[in-house]
């Protein structure tokens, strides 16, 4: 599971924009849905913690952002062996163990 706080996001193939995180809410609902059923293929984390998952033949892409305080996380992924990684604030990042559903 994919949280999303205070990052920017796009969602893209190679020759296409498709939705962006300030586009109608609306456009989004109905774009997000092309994620479904796609196999995630790569995971790339660069060392501004921007993330990038690519699946067959969409990208969706997220850029840390820092909020007004600074101590907000950009983004947490919830990984299938229960563990969280939550990046930010900033350039930090933290791995937090927690038992699978909660």
């Amino acid at each position: 599971m994919l949280f999303v706080d205070m990052a920017a996001w796009r969602l893209d193939t190679e020759t296409d924009f498709l939705a962006a995180c300030e586009d109608d809410r609306d456009h989004i609902g109905r774009t997000v849905t092309e994620l479904d059923g796609r196999r995630l293929e790569s995971v790339e984390v660069s060392r501004h913690l921007d993330l990038t998952l690519s699946f067959a033949g969409l990208r969706l892409l997220l850029f840390a952002c820092t909020g007004t305080d600074g101590d907000d996380e950009h983004w947490s992924l919830q990984l299938a062996t229960g563990e969280t990684l939550f990046a930010g604030p900033g350039d930090s990042w933290t791995l937090v163990n927690s038992p699978l559903g909660g």
